[in-house]
């Protein structure tokens, strides 16, 4: 499960430091692409053929903080090829995207039965 989002409005002021943009939600038909493009800096190939994506939100409140917030998830399962494995791990361990606070991000991997990869 995954908070796929994009910054929009992002630039330097005026003193020189770069201001952080707004989040938003990325489009449904852009959701596997999302994904993709991130999958190589994170150690692994998604294989576009066999992604299946379902897409969401999740509603999330602060006890005490007011109204809460609704989140963008889609929850992607498919197979993947692990490119380099030392960084794999590192990405298993710390998540992939934004709102990992939230419990979004977290890789669970299985090897594919009958495969000698």
């Amino acid at each position: 499960m995954a908070n796929p989002t994009r910054k929009i409005d992002t630039k330097s002021g005026p003193d020189g430091k770069r201001r952080h943009g707004k989040r938003v939600p990325v489009p449904s038909d852009q959701l596997d692409n999302w994904l993709i493009s991130r999958a190589e800096e994170k150690g692994f190939i998604a294989d576009q053929d066999s992604i299946i994506v379902q897409p969401g939100y999740v509603y999330v409140n602060k006890e005490g903080k007011g109204q809460g917030k609704r989140l963008r998830s889609a929850r992607y399962d498919g197979t993947l090829k692990v490119t380099n494995p030392k960084r794999l791990n590192e990405t298993i361990i710390s998540g992939i995207g934004p709102a990992k606070a939230f419990g979004f991000g977290l890789l669970s991997v299985a090897p594919v039965l009958g495969t000698s990869e």
